[in-house]
């Protein structure tokens, strides 16, 4: 297998000649290097106006992986610092406060007031309440959205810090717990673990019927679940 490596505009190329059919072409993170798998016989000509072809799919795509990358970094609780709402960057703002503290949403900024030089446990603790606000503004929306369509009951939500997962559900008793972190990402990700989660109301396995079930209430459900994979939550 030979690899070339060239720029298309401002996009950095890596191309594996390889045995296969097709041209294939795949964005890498964390950097979205813009991976081509092509045949030997095909000029380089022609998968070059190929790419220039796909150049919209291909700049939005990697656009899509430098902010999935952007949110597996560590969380930085300093002044200015990057955070996530839905999937929306917010700017932080600490504020001084002789007592009380609070935090608020005011555009794209997120307003963190309490006591001067607060530690970075004191920010993490007051924003996974504010997030915990958040998912009560979004998530009882969705359940009720689901509910009448798939027929079943989820008696209690409840949102948790986890590392390794994005949901749970309990079948029996119809409990659902969603990852806090999911406030953090776009919609689309946090309705899929919940209807995800939903679909296990009415099977417990992954098994066929369970994906079909997916495919039936969340027809896009394989391409954001890549996604999930592609990431992991906070720690």
């Amino acid at each position: 297998m030979s690899i070339k490596r060239f720029l298309i505009e401002e996009l950095e190329v890596e191309l594996h000649r390889k045995p296969v059919k097709n041209v294939n072409v795949r964005i890498v993170p964390p950097k979205g290097i813009v991976k081509v798998s092509a045949p030997k016989h095909i000029p380089e000509k022609s998968i070059h106006d190929f790419l220039n072809s796909k150049m919209d799919w291909m700049r939005k795509a990697i656009q899509k992986v430098k902010a999935q990358e952007s949110l597996k970094q560590e969380i930085n609780y300093e002044d200015q610092s990057v955070h996530y709402l839905l999937g929306k960057p917010l700017k932080l703002e600490l504020r001084e406060a002789s007592r009380g503290s609070q935090v608020s949403l005011k555009g794209d900024v997120l307003e963190v007031i309490c006591k001067p030089n607060p530690s970075p446990l004191l920010i993490s603790k007051l924003l996974e309440n504010f997030y915990k606000k958040e998912m009560t503004k979004v998530v009882p929306a969705l359940i009720a959205k689901y509910e009448p369509q798939m027929g079943v009951k989820v008696t209690e939500w409840r949102t948790r810090k986890a590392k390794t997962r994005w949901g749970s559900c309990h079948p029996l008793t119809g409990r659902i717990m969603l990852n806090i972190d999911l406030i953090r990402r776009p919609i689309e990700q946090l309705e899929c673990v919940l209807v995800h989660e939903m679909c296990h109301l009415l099977e417990a396995s992954h098994n066929h019927r369970f994906k079909a079930l997916m495919t039936k209430y969340y027809p896009k459900w394989r391409k954001v679940d890549l996604e999930l994979k592609k990431s992991r939550p906070l720690d």
